[in-house]
């Protein structure tokens, strides 16, 4: 005869392996999930041969997001063919003099700023000789 399954040593097990698994993946995912993000779009007129989905985006040489989607577009009217390119800022990897992070801020009022004050720019930089890769 075989003995009866301990029921409750195996839902035990169940809810132990699934808290497990969400503890794993908050450790190895680094926080990934609870960044604060903003999505924003850069206009391209020339090629952007090289760049690539998860290319960093570096400002100053600081690593401050990751390029998240690459289209091209065309103006009917005029024919014209522009590259937007979609990045994701984490804004927890900036901070305003005094302590603050961008996140607490309004970030389209900081992006503002540092368009119209600093003449903030978006080019391509070579990452790799190598591999021709763009960052």
């Amino acid at each position: 005869m075989s003995k009866e399954v301990n029921k409750i040593a195996i839902g035990g097990f169940v809810v132990g392996g699934i808290g497990l698994a969400v503890l794993a993946l908050l450790v190895f995912g680094s926080g990934k999930f609870f960044q604060q993000k903003s999505m924003q779009v850069l206009f391209f007129e020339g090629s952007v041969k090289g760049l690539s989905v998860g290319a960093p985006v570096k400002f100053r040489g600081v690593d401050i997001g990751e390029v998240k989607n690459i289209e091209l577009t065309i103006n009917p009217n005029n024919l014209e063919f522009y590259v937007p390119v979609y990045v994701q800022i984490f804004r927890n990897r900036i901070s305003i003099l005094g302590g603050k992070r961008v996140g607490q801020f309004d970030n389209e009022e900081v992006v503002d700023a540092l368009v119209t004050k600093m003449g903030l720019r978006a080019q391509l930089k070579m990452q790799s000789l190598l591999t021709g890769q763009l960052f």
